[in-house]
């Protein structure tokens, strides 16, 4: 009884600690397993449309893309054609655009962090696309890319 008493504070303490590094490796996990999937399916892009879906539509979701946001997802799409997600020539005349019609260059934090694969939303919610790989990427930047032209 009086041991059991000493591990109750001990095992409130682990949980804890645990508790806030498991709640940020969870988004990680969850976009990790439905790559593997995507990736792994044989059914081509009709899985790919309706993860795209299930993003847009559930907990893990694209921020939306708004004028206030123009310089990050100028800065997304910068990061979809360096690595290769997105064709270079009708991406890059958007960015172009869409940075123009912002008033801002590409020295701006906003694009910056977009390189990186930050998208900042315009409702106040992020997402790092630089976790995603194979068609999750390819179909979060093409939302990327057809919410940007709506802009313009």
């Amino acid at each position: 009884m009086n041991t059991s008493r000493r591990l109750v504070p001990l095992l409130v303490l682990a949980c804890a600690t645990t508790a806030p590094v498991l709640a940020a490796a969870a988004p990680y996990q969850w976009t990790k397993a439905l790559s593997k999937h995507l990736q792994g399916s044989s059914s081509g892009s009709d899985s790919g449309s309706s993860a795209l879906g299930q993003l847009g539509a559930g907990g893990l979701s694209l921020p939306s893309i708004g004028s206030s946001n123009a310089g990050s997802a100028a800065g997304v799409l910068e990061y979809c054609v360096k690595n290769n997600y997105l064709q270079g020539d009708a991406a890059t005349s958007v960015k172009d655009k869409l940075l123009q019609k912002a008033g801002m260059s590409s020295s701006s934090d906003q694009y910056k962090s977009g390189s990186q694969g930050l998208l900042s939303g315009a409702d106040g919610k992020s997402f790092d696309l630089s976790n995603l790989k194979g068609k999750l990427a390819d179909k979060a930047c093409s939302y990327v890319l057809k919410n940007a032209q709506s802009l313009l």
